[in-house]
């Protein structure tokens, strides 16, 4: 717990709970001020941006959101997305959460772009959705493939400046991967534009729901976790459902799946991370179907 210092309100690092904090986070002290429950609640509410949007036909579904790690001053590398997407004229519910790392840029591009890519995939297959009338599986296959798409063009973006392939970079040598990555004496940047995408990261949980609202299909990268929270009968309680698996270095068969995929390579997975460094292990959609009443 913070504690006041004398006559001054100042925090130091061993004042922080938890390790996310140390004296390399410096300067210390660093001035902050009490505030009462009352206060806190108010902050809260102005900082965390809690909303409420209409989803489907006639404001008859709505979806809320809310920020939990809410900064006046400066940017997380978080995102959420609550959106609706016109597929001839039907307005199919896009919901995302993604949890940035080492910076903001791709997981800002990811949450501006990866609604769009779904979008376009619903569309080329509209044919097969129009009035309702679908094979559950392929949404599920249509899902699958806007996300692999969309991770492959931002891959891609940089193995096209050299040869398009990994097999290709052994052509170029270090000091000329270097000069065609590192352009940011030129307009826009480009190449280190497409660069930067492939060396920052996020998680993405994404949902989905159809225009009638009876189906439910969820993508999970990483380590969000997707909740169904529905009223039981007697309308006091609520049953809760996991509908996700983290997909991550806790996850033991996820270890087990990423070292039988990788045989010799020993060093697929370092400290319960992939290559010793990333946390997130895979993405799988999977579909579930949706109650009217719920």
């Amino acid at each position: 717990m913070i504690v006041e210092r004398a006559s001054y309100n100042w925090a130091y690092s061993e004042d922080i709970p938890g390790s996310r904090c140390g004296p390399e986070d410096g300067p210390w002290p660093r001035p902050y001020q009490v505030l009462d429950e009352d206060e806190i609640w108010r902050e809260l509410r102005i900082l965390a941006r809690p909303q409420c949007s209409n989803v489907g036909t006639q404001g008859r579904y709505r979806a809320h959101s809310v920020n939990f790690q809410p900064s006046p001053s400066t940017k997380t590398q978080d995102r959420y997305v609550v959106t609706q997407l016109n597929v001839g004229g039907r307005l199919w519910s896009f919901t995302g959460v993604f949890d940035g790392h080492l910076g903001d840029v791709t997981v800002e591009h990811v949450a501006h772009h990866l609604p769009i890519i779904v979008r376009d995939f619903l569309a080329e297959g509209e044919k097969s959705i129009q009035d309702g009338t679908y094979d559950p599986q392929y949404i599920s296959d249509l899902f699958t493939k806007a996300i692999i798409a969309f991770d492959d063009a931002i891959a891609h973006d940089v193995l096209d400046l050299f040869g398009g392939s990994v097999n290709k970079l052994d052509d170029y040598t270090d000091s000329q991967i270097r000069d065609t990555i590192n352009d940011q004496h030129l307009p826009g940047r480009p190449n280190h534009t497409k660069t930067r995408l492939c060396m920052y990261g996020t998680t993405a949980l994404v949902a989905l729901v159809d225009p009638d609202h009876k189906d439910l299909w969820i993508a999970n990268l990483g380590d969000c976790q997707a909740i169904m929270v529905t009223p039981k009968n007697n309308g006091k309680d609520w049953d809760i459902e996991a509908l996700t698996t983290s997909h991550n270095g806790d996850n033991d068969a996820e270890l087990e799946r990423v070292r039988k995929s990788h045989p010799n390579e020993p060093e697929c997975v370092v400290d319960r991370r992939v290559l010793g460094a990333l946390a997130p292990t895979r993405c799988k959609p999977v579909h579930f179907p949706l109650s009217l009443s719920n």
